[in-house]
């Protein structure tokens, strides 16, 4: 899959409260890390996935993204 098909894909999944879709566009093998904006930091991928796991299931939040910038090389890509 592109980089361009798996970040459509990612973003999808959080407009849609998809939490299954979201967690298989992120990397599984301990090489994600969030910051949260408290600054505490999650760099374990169960903590990553029970986080999302309850945000994605509260009916209350939205998130509006916009695509500003997307590079991507043979060996990386950031949007």
């Amino acid at each position: 899959m592109s980089f361009q098909k798996a970040l459509e894909r990612h973003l999808q999944a959080i407009q849609a409260h998809d939490v299954e879709t979201f967690l298989e566009t992120v990397a599984q093998d301990g090489s994600l890390t969030v910051i949260l904006p408290n600054g505490n930091l999650l760099d374990n991928y169960d903590e990553i996935a029970e986080l999302h796991q309850e945000w994605f299931a509260d009916p209350e939040w939205q998130m509006t993204t916009e695509l500003v910038n997307m590079r991507e090389s043979k060996e990386m890509a950031t949007a």
